[in-house]
């Protein structure tokens, strides 16, 4: 488990993230490392899990960067990005399994 990112989060959370993190790393096709974060690509079904994975690191980390695209090809892409100025080691310290 992750503590920078799952302090935060109820029991009940907690267990959700570590399912939902192994559930999408199982499934990411293909990552992209950027100077200030990452994109991995996904099975489209696999949308609402990541929309779920979003919304509870949101509550941890809101000053993350965090996107979900779905190309015209059907890909999907879950971007993680810190803005100019935020150091990215909280980045790497919340999503080790996917980057």
């Amino acid at each position: 488990m992750h503590a920078p990112t799952t302090r935060l989060l109820s029991a009940a959370q907690q267990t959700q993230y570590t399912h939902l993190i192994h559930q999408l790393r199982k499934a990411v096709q293909e990552t992209q490392r950027f100077s200030n974060g990452f994109a991995v690509r996904l099975p489209l079904p696999l949308l609402s899990l990541a929309a779920s994975l979003i919304a509870l690191e949101h509550r941890c980390h809101p000053f993350f960067d965090l996107h979900l695209d779905v190309t015209a090809g059907d890909d999907l892409w879950l971007r993680v990005t810190v803005p100019d100025g935020v150091q990215v080691e909280p980045l790497r310290d919340s999503f080790p399994p996917l980057m």
